[in-house]
């Protein structure tokens, strides 16, 4: 009777060993080889499942932002950290396709995205990846989410904009075969900032500016404009402390961006 009651109680104990580590698995580790479908091409939630959306990680894309259709092309992911914990990204593409690469120790391929195998250690980190550029010319856009630490932060990193070409024919060296919003400077700002940006092709531009209700707060820009390279100074003299955001909108894209007015 003695010897039942004891293994009684070991089996119980090993019921609630594994209750425990099953909880565990699906709280505290939840998603620990990565998860896809988290960035701006899917969704805008990011990360907030298991992370706080906040400044103390960030991420960057880097590579060409020209490429011939149909070549494979190594990019960058940048991440930083500063809230402790493992890293982790999803990189998703708009119309190419995606490989780890030289990477594969850190990412894997799952539903046409690139994720990471498991957290990776370290503060900062560049992890290299292939993109492979579409048949057909025209605008790609690369994707990606960083974050680090369970329960710690998360954030998109900016969208990066690919210009796929033909192989052959002339291209007018003088024009930019891009676009790209800038970032403005500087930022935080009181009370005016430089806000550029750059077109691939002529037409109507847009750039508009919302508080974080989304009401509009002033239009800087509506207009036919040839591809350039352009600078327009926002002066929020009229406006109160806190954060707003900066759209560019052209016949090409619409990106958005955010700045901080501190008064």
């Amino acid at each position: 009777m003695k010897n039942f009651l004891h293994f009684k109680k070991e089996l119980l104990l090993s019921v609630v060993v594994i209750f425990l580590i099953t909880v565990l698995s699906s709280t505290l580790f939840a998603y620990p080889t990565g998860i896809t479908g988290r960035t701006l091409k899917s969704i805008t939630t990011g990360c907030s499942s298991c992370h706080t959306q906040g400044a103390q990680v960030t991420g960057t894309l880097t590579g060409p932002d020209t490429v011939l259709a149909g070549s494979t092309v190594a990019y960058t992911i940048n991440i930083s950290h500063t809230n402790g914990g493992l890293m982790g990204c999803d990189i998703a593409v708009q119309r190419g396709t995606l490989a780890v690469g030289s990477g594969g120790t850190y990412l894997r391929s799952a539903s046409g995205e690139l994720t990471h195998i498991a957290g990776i250690s370290g503060s900062s980190i560049q992890i290299s990846f292939n993109y492979t550029a579409p048949t057909s010319i025209g605008w790609d856009t690369l994707y990606a989410t960083v974050d680090a630490a369970h329960s710690g932060n998360w954030a998109f990193a900016p969208n990066m904009h690919i210009y796929v070409k033909n192989v052959s024919g002339i291209i007018n060296q003088n024009l930019p075969l891009y676009f790209r919003l800038n970032q403005n400077y500087p930022n935080p700002f009181n009370p005016t900032t430089q806000i550029s940006f750059t077109t691939g092709s002529a037409g109507n531009v847009k750039l508009i500016v919302y508080d974080i209700l989304g009401n509009e707060v002033a239009t800087l820009l509506n207009e036919k404009k040839d591809a350039g390279y352009y600078e327009i100074e926002f002066n929020a003299n009229y406006l109160s402390s806190g954060v707003y955001f900066y759209k560019l909108e052209t016949n090409q894209m619409t990106d958005i961006k955010r700045m901080t007015l501190l008064k």
